[in-house]
């Protein structure tokens, strides 16, 4: 299904009749955001070099070597 959102698809499945185990023993990771977080991530950030990202001047190039190197 188009979701609009990426250029990317969804896909979507009904699941009828089934039965999901109840398990208690579940791993959750969540990140804190706070202003201190913020701040080291904008600092990591800037360590980075976005030269060769922003050499291109197609937006479709300059994602796909984004996502070549994260």
């Amino acid at each position: 299904m188009v979701n609009c959102m990426s250029d990317h698809g969804a896909q979507n499945i009904n699941l009828h009749d089934s039965t999901v185990a109840n398990d208690t023993s579940q791993f959750y990771l969540t990140r804190k955001i706070n202003e201190t977080s913020v701040l080291d991530f904008n600092l990591k950030l800037s360590y980075e070099s976005w030269d060769d990202v922003f050499s291109y001047d197609d937006m479709n190039l300059r994602f796909s070597h984004f996502l070549i190197h994260i």
